[in-house]
């Protein structure tokens, strides 16, 4: 018995609260009467549900991983000993279970960024999923062996975006059972799927499939359309030929394939092996494709399986013994091409150390062109510049330029009006190893440029998330262990500030600085020239390009003196700046890259345009706030840069900027606002940063913009000196928002509301302590950089006077002198008589004296030969090879023509002959022979050389005679005749193939 319960007689319903979720129960109902008569019960049976979770839906999304959030669920009664028990199951889009997981009511939640709900909403965290893959995911509540209504929801995995170049080989062996050619079909377009193939200056993606001759199914180009990739992989079949495949010809066309790849990028060999084992393709050592950049991820099919093998980045093996297990490696092969990006191979390294980074193309006044980069880490050896058009490579030069951090080439031009060309920049080292960067542009009518395609930098590049792969850093294993908070190396401002008296300029190095435009219809073509001219005369005072030479030096420095760990990355950033315009739509006309030069800045800007329609100010912040191309990208993001935007805008916002402008301003941006012609001065207050009377100003008309140039340019500079303030609401800190509190960084709990202290009076100040002791003497600073050269001194006192005379000369240089060396022909050889005709000693005064001048010695020895030379990098083919090719394949090509019209004329002349000599053996044979055979024969031919010959041919009738042995004969010649012509006929065959 639970609880008992009394009512009057006028009730016929109870409430109670003593009953348990999940329990079953069994109610009594009695009637009692005077004198405690009670009636017979009346019973009843029920059983409590369990409630469904609410709010079930997914919080976070990554490759690898994704975070689900649901509400607790909370009752006022329950045993001790029941435990609620939460049940998440984990399908995919075949209907495959992938995972499932139980989670106890009473686990501890994980302090997450933004959110103040922990102790009302419950985190799950899953990984181990397949990037690119839809799932579906359950939630049930369970207690007492009782469950609760199924809750579902849908998500995607996010692909890999990383530049990657990865190449998918794989055979396809015509004694597969189709069930194994399906699984093996499906199983290559899953793994194609788990990248992001649409942008090519990310993930470029190839399939090939081998035979004898391997063929390639998926080129770059057609892996960007996902439908069109998935198609041609939807299509696969079986293909004989892999038996007789060769290691050199597999190699050749490993390298075939990789032949276009990016410098500086991974390449990913993925091998799909179905009917016979890797060695027989693969090179015999490991690092044979690792020099060359590749690491080799291989899939194999076998009778019994291995357990995985994997040495560091060169190659990964996985070894099956069914097609059913494809799915469980689908997401370590992901895994072990992403950490080819995060270990990369030794030649990779290289090449990023060599790769010039920000090339551009100009054209000059004088119609020439010219380009100009950034030099690579590592000094090259020599740079090769190309340049080609659609069809061919117009010229190509080896040039040994100077060591310097900024690199300028100019060419002649030449070029024809409305055609597109490719400049391609390789450097080499000493070894041979290059990187190589191109830059895509355009000739239009006028022969003006226009660059339409320029190499990403691996700073602009996109970034996938941590997520992926969980990889702890060195300073996270040094610091394993170590509890509080570390105490950085440097501070960050000194470098900074010295950076900037370098390049002398007053803008703080480490910061970003975003100008945001308006396009709209309220501002016209003459309005954006005056833009224009004042944008990039603003930009270049402020010394943009000097602060990333003196970063650059900087951070070479260190390299040299192998000191860069101890730098903070902000202290080599320089300045990164970004051209962002809008109107109805944001678009990026410059993302935020540092390493810039005037020329390229200035050229970004005149690619501005107007872009028409109305002005969604409150979107263009948003869009600044969240692309990667700007603030969200991740090189930014992880520096404690200072952001600044510089708002230029015509006219009053259609959208609500104000909400987004705090936004983007509680991250720490501050926002300059520069209005021109009709704007609301409170609205452009509340857009702009405090103060409002430094953040924002006011113009009536875009010819007045050269006037607040230097305003705007101490404004900015006297921003990025400011330190860079976070609100509570955007902290990485824990925060309580109800009791206003914060808890501990490292072990963040929530405080116990009756522990909550009140602030007292602020008591008296206590005495000085005492001086503690001196802490451990702190590292060593760099070296500092040499000083200019002084000025010359002045001459010193006059030296002692020389009194070495012919005598003394004598004593120096023995007679026996020259018998020492190795005679050598060319040259006269000395004697001993040769220093007997020296004149007589003159006389010694007590000052310098000035001797008669003796007359010429003979001639020396010659030195020792020196050593050779370095042997010179061998140069390219020229271009008379090419042209020497090409007007030998014509004329072979005009003589195989000639000779296959003549062979055609013999050959029906022979067909005349054969038929025209048949007819003649056969009336030889029923009318008889009168005559040589010679003479009939030679008549055939003089008629078949007439016009008519053919018909006079089939006319010909000989005079009747006796036949005899004389036609005997004449068959026989016939026959003779047409074993010639077949042989004739057979040698000419012969000649033509040949």
């Amino acid at each position: 018995m639970i609880q008992t319960l009394y009512a009057d007689k006028y009730t016929n319903s109870v409430d109670t609260t003593s009953v348990y979720p999940g329990y079953e129960y069994e109610c009594r109902v009695e009637a009692v009467y005077v004198d405690d008569v009670a009636s017979g019960p009346t019973r009843a049976y029920i059983v409590t549900d369990l409630p469904a979770p609410q709010d079930f839906r997914v919080f976070t999304v990554a490759e690898t991983q994704v975070q689900l959030e649901w509400k607790f669920l909370r009752f006022s009664h329950y045993q001790t000993h029941d435990k609620l028990v939460y049940l998440v199951r984990l399908f995919d889009e075949k209907g495959n279970q992938v995972d499932e997981r139980q989670f106890h009511n009473n686990t501890r939640n994980l302090p997450l960024q933004g959110r103040n709900d922990h102790d009302q909403t419950f985190f799950a965290i899953i990984s181990n999923l397949a990037p690119g893959r839809r799932y579906n995911a359950t939630l049930q509540a369970q207690m007492n062996e009782q469950t609760s209504t199924l809750r579902t929801l849908q998500f995607s995995a996010l692909r890999v975006n990383l530049a990657l170049d990865v190449a998918i080989l794989f055979e396809m062996a015509p004694n597969l059972q189709d069930r194994d050619v399906i699984m093996t079909r499906e199983f290559i377009q899953s793994f194609a799927n788990c990248y992001a193939t649409e942008d090519s200056n990310n993930v470029r993606l190839q399939v090939v499939q081998l035979s004898n001759r391997p063929v390639r199914v998926v080129s770059t180009d057609e892996a960007r359309n996902r439908t069109l990739l998935l198609q041609e992989l939807a299509e696969l079949y079986s293909k004989a030929g892999t038996s007789v495949l060769t290691p050199d010809t597999f190699k050749e066309t490993v390298m075939k394939t990789f032949a276009d790849s990016r410098s500086g990028v991974p390449r990913i060999l993925f091998l799909v092996l179905t009917n016979q084992h890797y060695s027989n393709l693969m090179p015999e050592k490991e690092d044979e494709l690792a020099k060359e950049g590749i690491t080799s991820v291989i899939l194999q099919m076998s009778h019994s399986s291995q357990p995985p093998y994997s040495n560091q980045s060169m190659m990964h093996r996985y070894i099956l013994d069914g097609f059913d297990q494809f799915n469980l490696v689908l997401n370590h092969a992901v895994i072990d091409t992403v950490r080819s990006d995060e270990f990369p191979l030794k030649r990779v390294e290289i090449e990023r150390e060599l790769l010039p980074s920000r090339l551009t193309v100009y054209q000059e006044s004088a119609g020439d062109g010219a380009a100009e980069w950034w030099a690579s880490h590592e000094w090259p050896h020599h740079y090769r510049i190309s340049l080609k058009d659609p069809v061919r490579v117009l010229w190509s030069h080896n040039v040994t330029l100077p060591r310097r951090l900024q690199l300028r080439y100019s060419f002649t031009s030449g070029l024809r009006s409305s055609t597109n060309y490719t400049l391609v920049l390789e450097s080499f080292n000493p070894q041979d190893v290059s990187a190589r960067t191109t830059v895509d542009f355009r000739t239009n009518f006028k022969h003006r440029w226009t660059i339409v395609k320029r190499a990403p930098t691996r700073e602009t590049r996109s970034k996938t998330r941590n997520s992926l792969v969980v990889i702890q850093s060195r300073s996270q294993r040094r610091n394993k262990g170590k509890r509080g908070r570390t105490r950085p190396r440097v501070r960050p401002s000194k470098y900074l500030k010295a950076i900037s008296e370098r390049a002398n300029s007053c803008l703080m190095a480490g910061c970003n600085v975003v100008f945001l435009i308006d396009g709209s219809n309220a501002t016209r073509s003459h309005d954006l020239n005056l833009l224009k001219n004042w944008l990039k005369r603003l930009i270049n005072s402020l010394q943009i390009e000097a602060i990333d030479k003196a970063a650059e030096y900087k951070k070479r420095q260190a390299i040299r003196r192998h000191v860069l760990h101890r730098l903070p990355p902000i202290a080599t950033y320089g300045v990164g700046l970004s051209i962002v315009q809008y109107a109805e739509q944001a678009k990026v006309v410059l993302p935020m890259m540092t390493r810039l030069t005037r020329r390229q800045i200035n050229q970004y800007v005149n690619s501005m345009k107007l872009s028409g329609g109305g002005a969604n100010t409150g979107n263009a912040l948003d869009f600044v706030r969240r692309s990667r191309s700007v603030f969200g990208n991740n090189s930014t993001r992880s520096l404690p840069t200072r952001n600044i935007v510089v708002l230029v805008t015509s006219g009053k916002s259609e959208d609500n900027a104000s909400h987004q402008a705090i936004k983007l301003k509680r991250e720490g941006a501050l926002v300059f606002v520069v209005g021109v012609k009709e704007i609301n001065k409170q609205w452009a207050n509340t857009i702009a940063s405090n103060p409002p009377s430094t953040f924002s100003m006011e113009l009536n008309s875009y010819d007045l913009l050269d006037g607040l140039r230097e305003r705007v340019k101490r404004t900015i500079c006297q921003a990025s000196s400011r330190r860079k303030k976070v609100t509570k609401s955007s902290r990485s800190k824990f925060y309580n928002k109800k009791n206003g509190t914060k808890g501990r960084k490292t072990t963040p709990r929530l405080p116990a509301r009756n522990l909550i202290p009140k602030r007292g009076i602020h008591g008296a100040k206590g005495d000085r302590g005492i001086r503690g002791v001196p802490g451990p003497k702190g590292a060593s600073g760099l070296k500092g950089e040499r000083g200019h050269l002084g000025p010359r001194g002045l001459p010193g006192p006059p030296g002692p006077p020389c009194l070495i005379g012919p005598e003394q000369i004598k004593e120096i240089i023995p007679r026996e002198a020259s018998t020492e060396r190795t005679p050598i022909h060319r040259h006269k050889r000395s004697t001993s008589d040769d220093f007997e005709d020296l004149g007589p000693v003159g006389p010694v005064k007590s000052e310098a004296w000035l001797g008669v001048r003796g007359r010429r010695g003979s001639r020396g020895y010659p030195g020792v030969q020196g050593h050779p030379g370095l042997q010179g990098v061998k140069g390219e083919p020229g271009a008379a090879i090419a042209s020497l090719e090409e007007v030998s394949h014509n004329i072979c090509q005009s003589m195989i023509d000639a000779y296959e019209s003549k062979f055609m004329e013999e050959m029906k002349m022979l067909k005349r002959v054969e038929s025209s000599i048949n007819i003649l053996r056969d009336q030889l044979e029923t009318n008889g022979y009168q005559g040589s055979f010679e003479q009939q024969l030679q008549r055939l031919i003089r008629g078949l050389n007439d016009e008519d010959g053919p018909s006079r041919a089939n006319n010909f009738k000989g005079e009747k005679g006796d036949p005899g042995e004389d036609v005997r004969c004449g068959c026989e010649e016939a026959n003779n005749v047409l074993e010639r012509t077949s042989d004739t006929h057979q040698t000419s065959m012969l000649k033509v193939r040949n």
